[in-house]
Formats: structure tokens, C-alpha cells, sequence
């Protein structure tokens, strides 16, 4: 896949620039800043189109959205979204508070996932954050 000029990727998802940005920020896809202009890589345009599908399709909140796509790597499935959000609900309750971390390095493990994700900037959920130490992931 290639690059998208920002625009053209905001037009084709039928959002503005400013959402896409919005997105860049909470760490989901990443916007490359040119000489003159912002791109989106390819593979962040399906991403963010998953993303749209989880809010509008199955009104998912932010914080909800980022425990999806921390559980998942594409090709994204709609049909796991129920038993990532259960998986979830398990470790911090049904009543848990999104804390935001941008200026640290995370690792946030899920009880019931699997594998060890780190990302250096991602929304985490409730209290279950750890500084990142780097460890084999694991597959299913």
C-alpha cells in the first residue's frame, strides 16, 4: 500500500482532516508530516475505517475502541468486538474510567488475551498499565 495525501483519505472516508488528526492523536493510525503536506499510509486508511464502522456501526465509545484495537491486528473483525469488550469489563469492572498516557511508554496486558502488545503511545484502560518491557509476543 502506498501513501494517501491526508485530504484525499478524509474525502475517500467521507470525515474531515481535523478527524483524521483526532485519530493521530489518540494514537490509532499515525499521519506522516511532509515537506508540504500530511499523508495517511494505506494501511491506516483501513484502520481508520474500522474505526468509523465501530463508532457509527456499533456506537462504541473512544476508550472501547482502543481496547479493540489492542486486542486486534488486521484484517479487523466486527464479529470479535463483543468478546474483546467482555474480555475487558473482566479486568476493570463495567464502571472502569479511561486513562490516557501520551507522554509515556505503555504495555497493556488484557487477562484472557493471549499476547503482550506495547505501543508507545495508546490509550489504557482503568489501572492495569505497566512501563514497557519488551517480551516475545506471543500468537494464538
Amino acid at each position: 500500500m502506498s501513501y494517501v495525501p491526508l485530504e484525499n483519505a478524509a474525502q475517500r472516508l467521507q470525515i474531515t482532516v481535523d478527524d483524521l488528526l483526532d485519530f493521530h492523536t489518540r494514537g490509532w493510525v499515525y499521519v506522516i508530516h511532509g515537506k508540504d503536506a500530511r499523508f495517511l499510509h494505506g494501511h491506516d486508511e483501513y484502520k481508520a475505517r474500522f474505526i468509523l464502522h465501530l463508532r457509527r456501526l456499533r456506537g462504541l465509545e473512544d476508550h472501547e475502541i482502543s481496547a479493540v484495537l489492542l486486542a486486534q491486528e488486521p484484517p479487523y473483525s466486527l464479529d470479535a468486538v463483543d468478546e474483546i469488550l467482555a474480555r475487558a469489563a473482566e479486568v476493570d469492572g463495567p464502571s472502569h474510567k479511561p486513562v490516557t498516557s501520551r507522554s509515556r511508554k505503555w504495555s497493556c496486558v488484557f487477562s484472557g488475551i493471549p499476547r503482550l502488545i506495547c505501543w508507545s503511545r495508546l490509550t489504557v484502560l482503568g489501572s492495569r498499565a505497566y512501563p514497557v518491557t519488551l517480551f516475545p509476543r506471543h500468537s494464538h
